[in-house]
C-alpha cells in the first residue's frame, strides 16, 4: 500500500514538473516579433520590438538569404532586446534586394528572438526593384467640402502634404499614413469652381530606401471643384420632405387601445 502511494507520489510530482515546464516554454498566441520597415540593399540597421508577451533582455539574431545571389541563411546581425522588448541590431553585411529576373519573395531576413517564453522568429521580404512614383488618387470634392480625402503610395508614409489655393494661400495641411491614406482638414470651405494645388512639403520620415521617388516642384491640381448634382439635391429634399411627413403623421395618430 505504502508502495503504491509512493510511485502514485512520485508520479504526480513529475507530472507537476512538466507542467511547469511545459507552461514556461509556451509563448501565448499573441506573442510576435515586428520589425519596423520597409527593408532595402540600403538599410544599416534593424529596428524592430516584441509584442505580446514579456521578452526583456532577450538575444536577437538576423540571418540573410538572396536566392539570386547564392546567399543563404548568412548571419548579417545579433544583438539583445531593451527591457520593454525593443531592438537595435547594425548590420554587418549589406542586405540584397530582389532584382530584374528574381522573383519580389527571392530576399529576405529572418529575425529570431529567445524570449522566456520560447523562441519567436519572423519573415521579412526585402523589396526588389524601387518603387516608382504613384499619382494621389484624391476624389473631387464638392463644394461647401472642408476636407480632402485620398490614397497614395504606402512607401510614402510620413510625407506632409499642403493645399494652396490659387493665390498661393495655404489652406490645409495633412500627413500620409502607413497604408497611404491621408486627410486634409482645410481651414475654410471650398468653392464651387475652385482649383487648389496638392504639393508635397515634406518628404517620408522613414523612407531610407528613397522608394517614395517625388519629382522636384511636384503638384497636383485638384478642381475646378463641382456643385453637387441636382439629383442628388432633389433626393436629398425627397428624403427630408418624407421624414418630415412621417414625424407629422406620427404626431397626429391617436394612441393604440388595448384589446
Amino acid at each position: 500500500m505504502h508502495k503504491w502511494m509512493l510511485v502514485t507520489a512520485v508520479f504526480l510530482g513529475l507530472l507537476a514538473l512538466s507542467g511547469v515546464a511545459l507552461a514556461q516554454s509556451g509563448c501565448p498566441p499573441e506573442a510576435r516579433v515586428i520589425v519596423d520597415g520597409p527593408l532595402c540593399s540600403g538599410t544599416q540597421v534593424v529596428t524592430g520590438r516584441v509584442a505580446g508577451t514579456a521578452c526583456g533582455d532577450a538575444a536577437v539574431t538576423i540571418r540573410h538569404t538572396a536566392t539570386c545571389d547564392g546567399i543563404d541563411d548568412l548571419l548579417v546581425g545579433a544583438g539583445r532586446t531593451t527591457a520593454n522588448g525593443d531592438f537595435t541590431v547594425p548590420l554587418s553585411e549589406t542586405l540584397y534586394s530582389g532584382h530584374l529576373g528574381c522573383s519580389d519573395e527571392s530576399a529576405w531576413i529572418n529575425v529570431d528572438v529567445e524570449c522566456p517564453c520560447g523562441p519567436l522568429e519572423v519573415r521579412e521580404d526585402i523589396p526588389g526593384t524601387p518603387k516608382t512614383l504613384i499619382p494621389p488618387h484624391i476624389p473631387l470634392p464638392q463644394a461647401g467640402a472642408t476636407i480632402i480625402t485620398g490614397l497614395w503610395d504606402p512607401f510614402c508614409a510620413g510625407a506632409t502634404l499642403t493645399v494652396t489655393d490659387q493665390d498661393g494661400n495655404v489652406i490645409g495641411t495633412g500627413v500620409v499614413q502607413a497604408d497611404g491614406s491621408f486627410v486634409i482638414q482645410l481651414l475654410r470651405p471650398l468653392e464651387t469652381d475652385e482649383v487648389v494645388f496638392i504639393t508635397v512639403v515634406g518628404t517620408a520620415v522613414s523612407d531610407i530606401c528613397r522608394f517614395c521617388t517625388v519629382p522636384k516642384d511636384f503638384t497636383y491640381q485638384l478642381g475646378p471643384v463641382s456643385i453637387p448634382e441636382s439629383s442628388t439635391l432633389l433626393l436629398l429634399a425627397c428624403g427630408l420632405a418624407g421624414l418630415a411627413g412621417v414625424v407629422k403623421a406620427r404626431r397626429i395618430l391617436p394612441p393604440k387601445t388595448q384589446q
